[in-house]
Formats: C-alpha cells, structure tokens, sequence
C-alpha cells in the first residue's frame, strides 16, 4: 500500500517549479486552434486544503507559494500559475483586524491546485485531460474535487501511472503534454519514470514529456543516476530546470531542491522557465547556496 499523501507539501518550493512550467506548456499549447491532450501519471486528489492538519503539520506552503504570494513578486513568466492561485483562492471581504490590500477585500491562501486542477482551469471546451492515480483514499478525492466526472473533457484512471501511461498513448488526439511525478518512496521509481518516458517518446514522439525528481542530501540523492538516463532518451531537446533552496551541504536531511526534466519543450520555455525562477529564487531561498538553473541536457 502507497503511503506518500501530498497532502503533507502541497504548495512548497518543489511544487512553485513544477507548476510554473506545466502552466507555461498548457498555456503554450492553447496558442493554437487545434485541440490537445494533458496526461497526468500521478494525480494525486488534485486540489489541497492548506488548513488541514497534514498541512500544517509540515508547514512547507508556508516556505512555498504563500511566501511567493505575500512578496508581491511577479513577472509574465508566473501569471499563468499565479493566475491559477488567485482564481482558486477569491479575494473575500475583509473582517475586522484583517489588513486588506485590496480596498476592501483581503485574498487568503486555503487551496492549493494540484496539477489536474491547474490543468482544468487551464484546458479549453475541446481539450482533453486524462488522470491517473492508484492510491485508494486520493483516487476519490481527485474525482470529488474535479465535480465527481461531471467534466466531460476528463477520465480518470484508478490505476498505477506507469502501467496506465502506456496503456493510453498514443492518444487519439496526438498534440499534448505529459507530467510524471511519483513520490519517489522506493528507489525504483526512478529507473520507472524514465522508462516511462522512453515509452512514451517513442509511441508518441511529438508530445512534451516532463519528469519530476527531487533533490536529496547525501546517498539518498540520484541526481547524476537521472540525468545518465535521461540523455539516452530519444528526442530532438531536453530541458532540465531545477531550483534548490539551499546548497546541499547545508544543514538538514530533506528535500533541499528539485529538477524538471523536459522532453521537447515547448516553444520559448527555457527563456520563460528562467525569468520566472530567477523571479522566485530571491524569494524562496533558505540560505546564501541557493540557486536556480535552465540547461539544455545536451550542453
């Protein structure tokens, strides 16, 4: 039985690079009339409640997207997930002792969008979406949260991501974007999400693929195991963009950042995936050895 439950880090820096860039590719995408299709691999119960016990036991949206939020930082890089944000989290009428700043409305933080629920706000009447998740207890909050199938641009899966991927590709509609984010709770789910990948790239070459990986201090780490790998993978550009809060011999045994690896990224993406980071990192960072990068995994 999975054990991992988002619910814990919705919302943290992780999730500010993750989101920044699968919003930049939907957006991207919509540019043209043509319809397209979003695949999620680990949907997770797609939209969080930030004032939840789980929540507020870790607190990492604290450090996260309501840091980057209350700072006021922008630029066009972030307005489609920032966007996101504020039309899941209305500006509401002040109460007493709240300071608002917006006349007389106040914006508080209480959801947090996953990515079925980023793509949902996102996704035009035509588009389509396709989300996955096997663990028992999210799988019917993800429904519940996106008005229990009532959608008709959504299916959902009850099933594991890696299997189901290469069940349903190449879809019918061939222009769209993957997102693969395992929680990464056994080591094997690294060699399985760029075997998943590689499956997809080679069923459905002109989709974009995305591969999230965390960043771990000491052996726990499989950064270099990732990018090995992911060189082998066949298609035209890979992007890796990642974003540490603190460099990684700074104190602690967590999560001290994260990479997004990106198979034929979309037009434009590496320019805006590094204003928008080079926008948050000030913002985010713990310490002096934070820093944020957008390569090409070829250079």
């Amino acid at each position: 039985m999975l054990s991992y439950r988002h619910s814990f880090h919705a919302g943290n820096h992780a999730d500010v690079l993750k989101h920044t860039a699968l919003c930049l590719v939907l957006e991207y995408l919509k540019k043209k009339d043509r319809p397209f299709v979003y695949i999620d691999t680990h949907a997770g119960r797609g939209i969080y409640d930030l004032t939840s016990r789980e929540a507020e036991k870790t607190g990492e949206f604290h450090e996260g997207i309501e840091k980057l939020l209350t700072s006021g930082v922008r630029c066009p890089a972030l307005e489609p997930y920032l966007g996101c944000l504020e039309a899941l989290n209305p500006a509401e009428p002040a109460k007493r002792g709240q300071d608002p700043s917006e006349g007389e409305t106040v914006r508080i933080l209480r959801r947090y969008p996953g990515s079925p629920a980023l793509a949902r706000l996102l996704l035009r009447p035509d588009d389509r979406m396709i989300f996955m998740e096997l663990h028992s207890n999210e799988f019917p909050e993800l429904r519940k949260a996106m008005e229990g199938g009532k959608d008709h641009r959504i299916t959902f899966h009850h099933r594991d991501g890696f299997e189901g991927l290469n069940a349903v590709v190449p879809p019918a509609i061939r222009r769209g974007a993957v997102l693969i984010d395992p929680s990464y709770e056994t080591t094997g789910d690294y060699q399985k999400a760029l075997d998943a990948a590689g499956a997809v790239l080679r069923k459905w070459a002109g989709a974009t693929v995305m591969v999230w990986y965390p960043h771990l201090s000491g052996e726990k780490d499989h950064t270099v195991f990732m990018l090995e790998k992911a060189r082998k993978l066949n298609c035209p550009e890979k992007l890796v963009a990642s974003l540490w809060i603190q460099a990684p011999q700074d104190p602690g045994d967590g999560m001290y950042g994260s990479s997004l690896l990106i198979c034929n990224p979309t037009y434009g993406l590496k320019n805006s995936l590094e204003d928008a980071l080079r926008t948050v990192l000030p913002v985010l960072a713990r310490t002096d050895g934070a820093k944020c990068m957008v390569r090409n995994l070829e250079d």
